[in-house]
């Protein structure tokens, strides 16, 4: 559906933002630490990735005048309402992502050489979890392999909606500020769930049509997180 996407700098936060912050969180007045995504939609704001993702999940994608009375007759499968074990599974899924996510910024925001070695082993062991929670993950309680690549199988849900941005910047960032191939040099051999899964992401249509160019990707890190390049690695200035 048509939409408008502001791209915001948040070294130097516009007024629009802060005030819509402020609205959403229910503190009016000046709110300097107004962060994105913030969603505006029918007279709704939201704040947060997962929330924003699981309300155009819940909300949007239905007719517009029937949105809030079509919610308990939702059946969509990237997060059935109707369904507990089905969101509970997505939902315990993004727990460990998110633990996956953590590391991965630790590594790219380490201050030197013997502190990227320390958060890049702690970043593989996330990537060990996440793959024993692919392992169990599937339609009907069903091992991963045999079901389909992703969170629910050959569903692609909300879980992928909330990681594809990271899974991308996984293989434009690390090899540019640390110097390693992800695939090759971070994931362990073991983890062959979250390379099938890693892989499906990166190759659905719609995640590449949405993906954000690598430069923007670099940039952005360089900006915001990243202070230490590795030796050897394209970063360097």
């Amino acid at each position: 559906m048509p939409f408008e996407h502001n791209i915001i700098d948040l070294s130097d936060k516009p007024q629009q933002l802060i005030d819509k912050y402020a609205e959403a969180i229910g503190k009016p007045g000046k709110w300097v630490s107004a962060k994105v995504p913030l969603l505006e939609y029918d007279n709704a704001l939201v704040i947060e990735s997962e929330d924003v993702t699981k309300y155009v999940a819940r909300y949007v994608h239905v007719p517009v005048a029937d949105k809030r009375s079509s919610l308990l007759q939702n059946d969509d499968e990237m997060y059935p309402l109707n369904d507990v074990e089905i969101t509970q599974r997505v939902d315990h899924f993004l727990d460990v992502w998110y633990l996956v996510v953590e590391s991965y910024y630790n590594y790219l925001c380490a201050s030197s050489e013997l502190n990227a070695n320390s958060e890049r082993e702690a970043f593989c062991g996330s990537l060990k979890a996440l793959e024993k929670e692919l392992s169990m993950c599937g339609p009907a309680g069903q091992e991963h392999h045999q079901q389909g690549d992703f969170c629910l199988g050959n569903t692609f849900s909300i879980a992928e909606c909330i990681a594809a941005p990271w899974v991308q910047r996984f293989f434009v960032t690390l090899p540019y500020f640390r110097g390693v191939d992800f695939f090759q040099q971070v994931l362990p051999a073991e983890c062959v769930n979250v390379s099938r899964w890693m892989n499906a992401v990166r190759q659905r249509p719609s995640v590449k049509a949405s993906s954000c160019p690598e430069e923007e990707m670099l940039a952005a890190a360089r900006k915001y997180y990243v202070s230490y390049v590795s030796p050897g690695a394209p970063g360097i200035l």
